[in-house]
C-alpha cells in the first residue's frame, strides 16, 4: 500500500500581493488567490485524486483556501483537523498551509539539507504531492501543476515567490 500527502501552500494573500511578510497576520485571500485555489482542487480533480482527511493552520488564508479546494474537488465533507493527526496510516491527506511551514515540512520529511533548504521556495496554490512507502518513508515528491502548465511554469511560479520580499519596497510588519 502506498501513502499519499499533498502540501499546498494557501493562495496569494492581500499582503503576498503588497509583498508584505504576513507571518501570523491574519490576512485575507486576493480574488487571485480565491482562483489559485480553485485551480488547485481542478487540479487535485482531474489527477483522480481523492482526500480522505485535511489539514490546515488557524489562519484565513489557509483555511478559504483549503474549503476552496476541497469544494471544486466534491469533497466539502472531509474532516479537517490539527496537524497530530498527521501520523495516521493508509489515507490521502492534504494540508493547506504556509510557505515557511510547508518548506520545514518538507525538509523534515525529504531530509533536505540546511543549505538546500534556503533555496527552495514554495509557489502559492500549487499542490505538492509526496509519496511514501508502506513504512511511511519518503519516496518521492512533485509539484502537480495544471494539466498543461510546464516545469518552466512551475519554475516561473516559485521564482516569483523567491523574489517577494526581495525589493526595496518589501514590508515586514509584525503585530
Amino acid at each position: 500500500m502506498r501513502y499519499q500527502l499533498v502540501i499546498m501552500r494557501h493562495g496569494e494573500s492581500q499582503w503576498n500581493l503588497e509583498n508584505r511578510f504576513t507571518g501570523w497576520m491574519d490576512v485575507p485571500l486576493t480574488a487571485k488567490g480565491i482562483e489559485e485555489a480553485r485551480q488547485a482542487g481542478a487540479l487535485l480533480r482531474a489527477h483522480g485524486y481523492k482526500v480522505d482527511m485535511a489539514f490546515t493552520s488557524r489562519l484565513r488564508r489557509a483555511i478559504h483556501s483549503l474549503w476552496l479546494v476541497l469544494e471544486t474537488m466534491d469533497r466539502m465533507w472531509v474532516p479537517v483537523h490539527s496537524a497530530w493527526q498527521l501520523n495516521e496510516s493508509g489515507r490521502q491527506l492534504l494540508i493547506s498551509a504556509h510557505g515557511n511551514s510547508i518548506r520545514a515540512l518538507l525538509k523534515h520529511l525529504a531530509q533536505i539539507s540546511d543549505q538546500e533548504i534556503v533555496e527552495l521556495n514554495i509557489p502559492t496554490a500549487q499542490p505538492l504531492w509526496v509519496e511514501f512507502d508502506q513504512d511511511l518513508n519518503y519516496q518521492a515528491h512533485r509539484y502537480l501543476g495544471k494539466v498543461e502548465m510546464t516545469d518552466r511554469e512551475i519554475d516561473r511560479a516559485t521564482a516569483s515567490v523567491a523574489a517577494q520580499g526581495n525589493s526595496d519596497t518589501a514590508r515586514i510588519e509584525c503585530r
